[in-house]
């Protein structure tokens, strides 16, 4: 992996060259990412760079042999760990799904979402969490000297799904790591990070992408891709380039979010109490990872309907059915509610992450979504979405 392969995000990979050659390397590093963003990809161009034997222009070569170990997720210098299913007999249980974790970044490349992993892991509704044994398996490691390359990283995939044993295990590698050791965490969940662990780390927020970098992207790996979904794409990936691609593959799944909002606003508005507890029901059964997109995408929807920007020159970038709900939420998503749909909706993604019952969570954000919005709907005598 080399910067040049990772389109965008020019920032933060300027800090990292700059770091680099300053000589001054801080040991423990937070990458602040969205769900989708290349976080692992910038940490594997990175390492790939510091120990690369002929390193140009800012990148490294990509051909010497420490750059084809690290590409190839095959150098001993550089550890991953990430969040696995059903391993809490294993001694070693990241490493136990290496080849899941190669498999993936083959197939996929390096930058990839939390669903894409849990579908390499063969998981359902499990929630995968990073083990204990994995925090003592990377101490044992680092025990070892450095036999490869200038420097060792250490790769960590949604830290906060550490338990808090496995967190205390690892503060002191991260307080004090053995010399030209790295420690990247890679995380869009850092409010679920302990404190105590997110104070030994140097924190780099890494943005979105800009429209003219999304187009880029979204052309290199979609060349036939038509304006109208393009436009799309950037409107609803939120900066995102593999949101856009798979906007622009057409996802099906985004389909079935919209007929799901189209229902729950209906609900809404009738006051259907009894429909909309069976809606948390049958959202349930899909798992909590689903869930949680599905939360983010009506979160999206309530979003584009207070800013208006599904209309004039952006109207491509809805498909007619989200338009005509859109278009009749327009006026009643306001100051006045706006925030506690989005503190609602933040809400429930946050709990359904923590394991707590996602039918009883959904239950409560409809009717929490109802008491926001009725008063709206009752003002503007609506009574049905068509």
């Amino acid at each position: 992996m080399q910067f040049r392969d990772i389109i965008g995000y020019e920032s933060i990979k300027g800090e990292l060259r700059k770091i680099s050659s300053s000589g001054h390397i801080p040991h423990n590093i937070l990458f602040e990412i969205e769900d989708g963003m290349p976080g692992v990809a910038l940490a594997l161009a990175w390492i790939q760079y510091l120990n690369c034997e002929s390193p140009l222009d800012g990148d490294s070569c990509g051909v010497c042999p420490q750059c084809k170990m690290i590409s190839q997720l095959a150098h001993p210098d550089v550890h991953y760990i990430y969040p696995v299913i059903n391993a809490s007999e294993a001694e070693t249980p990241s490493d136990d799904f290496l080849e899941n974790w190669r498999e993936m970044i083959e197939n996929e490349g390096a930058e990839f979402d939390h669903e894409t992993w849990l579908r390499y892991l063969k998981a359902t509704k499990q929630q995968p969490i990073i083990y204990s044994k994995d925090a003592l398996a990377l101490e044992h490691k680092l025990s070892i000297s450095t036999s490869e390359g200038k420097y060792r990283m250490v790769i960590i995939y949604e830290p906060d799904r550490m338990n808090e044993t496995a967190a205390n295990k690892l503060l002191k590698l991260m307080e004090e790591p053995p010399d030209k050791t790295i420690i990247v965490s890679v995380c869009f969940a850092v409010d679920a990070l302990l404190e105590t662990v997110i104070s030994r780390m140097q924190r780099f927020e890494i943005r979105p992408l800009s429209p003219k970098e999304l187009r880029e992207g979204l052309l290199e790996s979609h060349p036939s891709a038509s304006e109208n979904e393009i436009q799309r794409a950037l409107l609803r990936s939120n900066g995102i380039l593999l949101r856009a691609r798979q906007l622009a593959a057409n996802n099906i799944t985004q389909r079935k979010y919209s007929e799901l909002f189209e229902k729950m606003i209906e609900y809404i508005i009738t006051k259907d109490v009894l429909a909309l507890k069976k809606l948390s029901e049958k959202i349930e059964t899909e798992g909590r990872e689903w869930i949680i997109a599905a939360l983010s995408y009506f979160e999206e929807c309530f979003r584009l309907s207070f800013t208006g920007s599904f209309t004039g020159h952006n109207t491509y970038g809805v498909s007619p059915n989200e338009q005509m709900f859109f278009i009749a939420l327009q006026d009643c998503i306001s100051l006045k509610n706006i925030e506690t749909i989005y503190k609602t909706t933040e809400s429930a993604i946050h709990h359904i992450r923590g394991n707590v019952s996602a039918k009883m969570v959904l239950f409560d954000t409809f009717l929490r979504y109802t008491a926001a919005l009725s008063p709206a709907f009752k003002a503007k005598g609506i009574s049905s979405l068509r």
